[in-house]
């Protein structure tokens, strides 16, 4: 590893705990294309654990060095003048994951890099290659199988990343799906059980715990050795305004002979009016001011987010052995849903015994005040997150006793461990946790492109499903309010971008590789049909939207986005490349170290106007 001071701008962002997770994590990419390896950068950079390339054999590295430099479109994929011996001490030209690997480890030396060929990305048995590597990636660590492995497909045609995709969601394995096509892209995120403990929102309210009947003991006996009328009047403005808030509800509950908090606007200004009248000169106590600006905090409980309670009623449906046991289809669980599931449980738990108040954040936002008594406030909200803490652990020990009493001692020696640290964490963040859930990319694309073959498969068949209702609605919302330049709207590029993958998957190779004009205008017309029929599996066809632009006919504008998906013929450009690879790199980041909130759940950009959308598909 290397010093702190050489990822100290990143450790700003992250922390220590996800630089740690960032170093432990192994990335699988599958095809070294320019999106790819932009990605794969992109994370070596900032010290990722280790990458491996997966490539096939035949993928063409062009030689830059000759006296006809071959053209290429991968800055990291050039000059293969370049020999490697095989395992029988023959030399032979190195392959694309080769040169690939090769150049991506001179980026940053902590990286280990690593690569293979393979015979046919169709013909992979992807489940055998991931875990292999996997076991190579986790030698020291035995607790899960692909505990520590992100998967990167790029630019990998329909059919093997339809097989992948599959696999990585049966194995609980995150996945990631670039795609650059001309000057149109996607990433894509098959995620398909990701805690998410570290949502960082851009903002949110203080944790004060001040809307209580009864405040917490450390911060009460604060506020009772504070006597405003024995302070001179530095001191007397120099008074946190925390304390000033508890000590007006106090007046405030006397003067008004009311037990319970202000809840109409007139008893909400009565209150403010108490805050002013302890003053000595408003205009010139700032933390007066403050007091009155954050009076709602006195008589507003900070609820629980409707993501969070949605989290405690799934768990309240469990047994303790549901946290631990494998799946009911016999999937074992990986050790991070295992902890947030425990963790959960005995969130709920504790809020039963806490009067639904969960474990306070343990932080102070600043304010006016002497430092002292500052320090002091801080100690007392430490103090209260302390015993918290050790409330949540002690939920845990007897969560993981009573299991361990009513299992086999093989399933008791497998727990997890959750530490102190873990547990502080969660506690810190109660009011941010998110779970996220995609749908499966298989399942997408099978639904969207079903019935668009002369003979279904028995694959189509068994995979048939209607849009979700949800996503449906979502999607037309969109067509309600489209970019200002109608046909650049990112949602329209996603369905010809599909279009041309089902045209891959009938014929083998993306359109557009006839370059004869007949060719071409039977290819714009193929893709047309499939346009078409993708648009209606989304429920779509009679939308105002598209009738101006996908399935528009009788003008000059007809077939237009196909057309120019025809005309790029796959092309790979690197600077949209380039793009992708940023956008990828940053939800991967986000994946490994369960901080901030990944897309939900694909990415397009459309780099003829330079905009891009988000779409849940």
């Amino acid at each position: 590893m290397a010093t702190k001071d050489k990822y100290d701008r990143q450790l700003r962002l992250w922390g220590p705990s996800g630089q740690r997770a960032l170093s432990q994590s192994t990335i699988v990419l599958f095809n070294a294309t320019a999106a790819g390896t932009e990605t794969l950068k992109n994370l070596v950079l900032p010290g990722v654990g280790s990458f491996h390339i997966v490539d096939e054999n035949n993928a063409l590295v062009p030689n830059t060095s000759s006296k006809k430099p071959e053209v290429f479109s991968n800055f990291f994929v050039f000059n293969n003048e370049e020999e490697a011996e095989n395992g029988n001490g023959e030399k032979k030209k190195k392959t694309r994951a080769e040169v690939a690997c090769q150049h991506l480890m001179e980026l940053n030396p902590d990286v280990k890099g690593s690569s293979q060929s393979v015979v046919s990305f169709d013909e992979t048995d992807y489940q055998s290659l991931l875990l292999s590597i996997s076991n190579d990636s986790n030698k020291e660590d035995t607790e899960e199988r692909f505990g520590k492995v992100i998967v990167i497909a790029a630019d990998l045609p329909p059919k093997p990343l339809l097989s992948l995709s599959t696999t990585c969601w049966d194995a609980d394995i995150s996945l990631v799906i670039v795609k650059s096509y001309g000057l149109i892209g996607s990433v894509r995120l098959q995620l398909n059980h990701h805690p998410i403990i570290q949502s960082r929102p851009d903002s949110e309210v203080p944790d004060l715990r001040l809307a209580e009947d009864k405040i917490f003991p450390s911060l009460q006996n604060l506020v009772d050795e504070v006597s405003l009328e024995k302070l001179d009047d530095k001191e007397h403005a120099h008074i946190p305004s925390v304390i000033l808030l508890i000590k007006a509800m106090k007046l405030w509950k006397e003067k008004t002979q009311k037990t319970s908090l202000p809840k109409t606007l007139e008893e909400k200004n009565e209150y403010r009016e108490v805050i002013k009248s302890m003053s000595r000169d408003f205009q010139d106590e700032l933390n007066f001011e403050e007091a009155c600006k954050d009076a709602y905090l006195a008589y507003t409980k900070k609820e629980i987010p409707f993501e969070v309670q949605a989290l405690l009623d799934d768990i309240s449906k469990n047994n303790v052995s549901d946290l631990f046991d494998d799946t009911s289809d016999g999937k074992k669980k990986r050790v991070d849903n295992v902890k947030f599931d425990v963790l959960i449980f005995a969130l709920s738990k504790f809020l039963k015994e806490n009067n639904g108040q969960p474990p306070i954040h343990g932080s102070i936002p600043d304010m006016t005040a002497s430092t002292d008594i500052f320090i002091k406030l801080q100690e007392a909200y430490k103090t209260k997150a302390s015993e918290d803490v050790q409330s949540m652990q002690t939920i845990i020990d007897s969560i993981v006793e009573q299991y361990r009493s009513s299992s086999s001692d093989a399933k008791a020696d497998s727990i997890p461990k959750i530490s102190n640290e873990d547990i502080a964490l969660f506690c810190k963040n109660v009011f941010n946790l998110q779970l996220l859930k995609t749908r499966p990319f298989h399942e997408e694309y099978l639904s969207q492109t079903r019935f668009m073959s002369s003979s279904k498969d028995d694959a189509n068949e068994v995979m048939e499903t209607n849009i979700d209702e949800e996503i449906k609605d979502d999607l037309m919302m969109v067509t309600m309010d489209p970019y200002e330049q109608i046909e650049h709207t990112p949602l329209l590029w996603h369905i010809a971008l599909r279009a041309c993958d089902k045209f891959h998957e009938a014929h083998n190779i993306y359109p557009g590789s006839d370059g004869r004009e007949l060719s071409l205008l039977s290819d714009v017309k193929e893709v047309q049909t499939y346009i078409k029929d993708i648009v209606g599996n989304l429920g779509l066809e009679d939308t105002d939207f598209m009738k101006e632009t996908l399935l528009l006919s009788g003008s000059e504008e007809e077939n237009k986005h196909a057309k120019e998906m025809v005309r790029y013929f796959n092309a790979e450009v690197h600077n949209v490349g380039s793009v992708l690879g940023g956008v990828a790199s940053q939800e991967v980041v986000k994946i490994i170290t369960g901080q901030y909130v990944p897309l939900n759940d694909t990415y397009i950009y459309n780099g003829i106007a330079g905009v891009a959308g988000v779409y849940r598909l």
